[in-house]
């Protein structure tokens, strides 16, 4: 794992993947839930609700931002870098 560059290639991906899913609609609301797991330390749980509206980013980015924050602070420990097992 790259501890630098993966919260952001996990941002991008959750954009790319949802501002795919909904081409045609401008506003929606999204509920995304995740787990990573971690060899030998706590699991991080991800979780937003992101809608569109007066966001200034779509809601998709704003829901893989979310994430990204969530996630950013295991995967950057450089005192016992983790070791993801799992992510869903």
């Amino acid at each position: 794992m790259q501890q630098k560059w993966t919260p952001y290639l996990m941002m991008l991906t959750l954009y790319n993947s949802i501002s795919g899913l909904n081409e045609f609609v401008d506003e929606a609301t999204y509920r995304l839930n995740g787990k990573v797991e971690l060899s030998g330390q706590r699991n991080v749980s991800l979780s937003t609700m992101q809608a569109s509206g007066d966001l200034p980013m779509p809601a998709p980015l704003g829901a893989g931002r979310l994430v990204w924050r969530q996630a950013q602070p295991a995967l950057l420990n450089n005192v016992n870098p983790p070791d993801v097992t799992r992510s869903a």
